[in-house]
């Protein structure tokens, strides 16, 4: 790989579940009145909520983070954010705590240093408080998943509106 800093595995634990969208701020959202659906939509909520998160590269619940991943450049962008701990840094071979780093950045930190092939980083991602555009958006999934039901797992994508919200989030998209 020569001098380059990739990631080599990653693990994500979700360690906050209360999502950020009630089942009645849904129902509501797609007009729906009766109960009979209310685990459907439940289930809806988790999945959009989750579609939206891939789509904007971000981590909207609270989760704890492990990557694997080589910095032989010095230039590691962590792959998930918005970062809300202190990163923790090993050398993963030794199993030794570095407490000689360089982490550079807020939401989305790049670690600098040590420029080792073997290291792991633990942290806490998430969002505080969530902007009413991505709520808004998972509302949009909602109903776009529930209007869509039946339809298989081809006509289950993120809908435009959504995804358009989305891209006001994500670090990589050329839109905005």
């Amino acid at each position: 790989m020569g001098n380059q800093s990739y990631i080599i595995d990653s693990q994500l634990t979700e360690v906050s579940y209360a999502e950020p969208v009630t089942l009645a701020e849904a129902k509501l959202y797609i007009r729906v009145s009766h109960t009979s659906e209310d685990a459907q939509v439940a289930s809806f909520i988790s999945a959009a909520r989750k579609t939206i998160e891939d789509a904007a590269g971000i981590s909207i619940l609270t989760k704890t983070v492990k990557v694997w991943f080589s910095n032989k450049g010095g230039s590691f962008n962590l792959p998930f954010g918005p970062v809300i701990s202190d990163v923790v840094l090993y050398d993963d071979y030794t199993g030794t705590l570095l407490t000689d780093k360089r982490i550079m950045g807020g939401n989305y930190p790049v670690v600098k240093f040590p420029k080792i092939d073997t290291l792991r980083a633990e942290y806490q991602v998430g969002m505080t408080h969530v902007p009413v555009a991505l709520k808004f958006a998972i509302l949009d999934q909602v109903n776009h998943m529930y209007e869509n039901r039946g339809a298989g797992a081809e006509g289950m994508g993120i809908c435009e509106k959504a995804w358009r919200a989305c891209q006001q989030f994500n670090r990589t998209s050329p839109i905005l």
